[in-house]
This record gives structure tokens, sequence and C-alpha cells, in this order.
């Protein structure tokens, strides 16, 4: 069975597949990956992250354990190539081989749709290497905080210290009325100052990151449209 069919975040959903499979593929990617995937059995699937050294999100994928000497990791349609260019830049004199198993068609305007009711953070959209994970939402569901070191650790565990206080979240927009004025890139306004700008939006429903200073839930202002801004329930 797929880690896609385990762990799908929104119907329609497709991914591509990377796999990693030798005698160092655990250890390789335990010391690459948020998540502790030695504490996963063959068969398990979990979510994580895989960063960059400064911290950033390199990609956000389902990490699932297939055999003693093989990880397979699945990540939206369209990004084998940079999650394996990602793994294979840390993999010096690792007893390991990284390849693309699998590619996915792009998931379905219909499909894109439910991504954004559900508030999933899509890779090249939410997700980037302007995002921190604390920024995400998706901690509890994609970090390890009991595993031992892994590339890009420091920043991760220095929010967490810190109570998880980053400068923005990535929050649920509601628009009060349809408007050509609700789309990506819009700006959001909370009095004269401009706390976001919206990543995706479908109808009435969009996402964006939100800066800590407007309140939640609360009301902002894009352009004409009052916007409804709340956290989502993960």
């Amino acid at each position: 069975m797929s880690a896609a069919a385990i762990l799908m975040p929104f119907e329609g959903w497709t991914s591509d597949r990377v796999v990693v499979t030798g005698p160092d593929a655990i250890s390789f990617l335990q010391g690459q990956v948020s998540q502790d995937i030695t504490n996963l059995v063959v068969g398990a699937s979990a979510w994580s992250f895989i960063l960059e050294p400064n911290g950033k999100v390199g990609a956000l994928m389902v990490v699932t354990h297939v055999a003693d000497d093989s990880v397979a990791c699945d990540i939206d349609a369209g990004y084998a190539d940079i999650l394996a260019a990602r793994i294979n830049r840390f993999k010096i004199r690792i007893k390991a081989d990284v390849s693309v198993e699998s590619r996915g068609e792009k998931w379905s305007p219909e499909a894109e749709a439910n991504r954004i009711v559900a508030g999933w953070p899509a890779m090249g959209v939410e997700l980037s290497d302007s995002v921190i994970p604390g920024e995400t939402g998706l901690i509890d569901m994609a970090v390890s905080f009991s595993k031992g070191c892994y590339t890009g650790q420091e920043l991760v565990a220095r929010v967490d210290s810190r109570g998880g206080n980053v400068p923005r979240h990535l929050r649920k927009l509601t628009a009060n009325t349809a408007s050509t004025e609700f789309v990506a890139g819009a700006k959001l306004v909370s009095g004269s100052k401009i706390v976001g700008v919206i990543s995706s939006a479908d109808g009435t429903v969009g996402m964006a990151y939100v800066h800590r200073s407007a309140e939640v839930p609360g009301d902002v202002l894009c352009g004409a449209v009052t916007v409804r801004v709340e956290a989502f329930d993960r």
C-alpha cells in the first residue's frame, strides 16, 4: 500500500515517490528528516519535513518504512527531482541509492479546491525555503522532538523552546462575499498594516501566512472585501 493511500491529506492528492535503499538508508535519512523514522515499523508511515541547513523548509513528505533497508518518500506531484536532489546533496560516503520510483500527475482543479478547503499547504505555494516549519501548523504532525540531531534541527528546537512563537502563521481565510479581489497574491490589511498575502484561494475560501499581530479569530480587509482569519483545527 502506498503512503499516499495511508496518509491522504485531501481528496484527490497525487504524489511523486523517491526511494532510498541500501544498508545505510535508515540511519542516513534519520539524520536528514524531522520525523523519527527509526520508530516506524515496516509498513508504517508518517509525515515529515526535510529541511535546509538553515532550518527552512526543503520539502514536506510522507515517509514510509517499506523494508529493512528501504524508505519511500511521497511528495506533491512534480517535486520528485527536487526532493531527490536535496537528499543526494548530503549523501557522502553513504551506502544507499536514491531513485525516483514514480511520478504522479498534478492533482485536478477539483482536488485543488479540496486542498484549499482542507487548508493543506502545497509545495511551491505555501511550502518553500522562505518558510520555517513552525509557521505551517504541522509541527505536531511532522516533527519529533525526542529523536537525535538532523539537518536544520537547531532552528526548530529554538522556536519550540520559545513556545512556538513565530512571526506569522498559516491561517484559514473566509471572504464575506465572492469577489475578484479575493485571489492569490492579494494583500491582507489590518488597520494600516499589511499582515499577509493570500497564497491560495478558491471562491470565498483561502489561506495565507498572517502576521501574529492580526487578531485570530478576527477580520482583515482584502481590498473592499472583509475576510475572516481563523486558526486551522488540525
